[in-house]
């Protein structure tokens, strides 16, 4: 059995209400990013990040910083909102952790927005979450298949990643039996995984920034990045 957790990072959004393209803007991201990891031992992950929880709310350097102890009932890993010295002990913990990853970068491209997406975010969304489990088809188990990712505050959002990955795994493998959850990164801690390594990428990605990426390179299985029509894996 195959455990595969999603995590996006920006969204399918092109133009204003108004219809002005806003791609790049401060508005409105120039790509859309999706994550996964695949793992066969959630078991063992969620007992690190559980560990990783406890040493920073028992650290009395850490404990008490504004952005920890605000959360410190519910504390969760989130890489946006972590101090670095947090961000430290987490990356550290997850390179003896056994999952893989793999992620897509689409770049938001007009042209192509119109012409093979027919101008509909849907479309866009469901097309990059498609070539995200082609590209990873390999990986998945033939007996089951859990994909889990996030729950959203926005409920059409929610529904729209539960079709698209339903529409993507009927239209890879037939055979291939699966189950979407939609749950909370503190009820299913795996899913700070993805969040992380997400932001490991993205970082990389956009900011040049690639010391996260570096470090967890024997982890980060795949990197499929799409623009203008080319494909480029790094």
């Amino acid at each position: 059995m195959k455990y595969i957790f999603i995590d996006e990072s920006w969204d399918n959004t092109f133009y204003s209400k108004y219809g002005k393209l806003i791609v790049g803007t401060h508005w409105c991201s120039s790509y859309l990013q999706l994550c996964m990891i695949i793992t066969d031992d959630p078991k063992t992950i969620r007992k690190a990040i559980q560990e990783a929880r406890d040493e920073v709310l028992n650290d009395p350097y850490l404990a008490w910083i504004p952005s920890v102890e605000k959360r410190r009932e519910r504390f969760v890993f989130h890489a946006s909102e972590d101090v670095p010295e947090v961000r430290e002990k987490l990356y550290k913990k997850l390179i003896d952790l056994p999952f893989e990853a793999h992620t897509i970068i689409v770049h938001k491209d007009e042209a192509i927005f119109k012409s093979k997406h027919n101008n509909k975010p849907e479309v866009f969304y469901n097309t990059t979450v498609q070539e995200l489990f082609e590209h990873t088809h390999g990986c998945l188990s033939n007996e089951k298949n859990l994909i889990c990712f996030e729950k959203r505050q926005n409920k059409s959002k929610q529904v729209a990643l539960t079709n698209s990955i339903q529409k993507a795994m009927q239209n890879i493998n037939k055979q291939y039996p699966f189950e979407v959850r939609v749950q909370m990164p503190s009820d299913e801690p795996c899913l700070q995984v993805s969040d992380y390594i997400n932001r490991g990428i993205q970082r990389s990605h956009t900011k040049n920034e690639p010391r996260y990426i570096d470090f967890l390179k024997e982890k980060i299985h795949s990197t499929l990045v799409l623009r203008d029509n080319s494909e480029f894996q790094q």
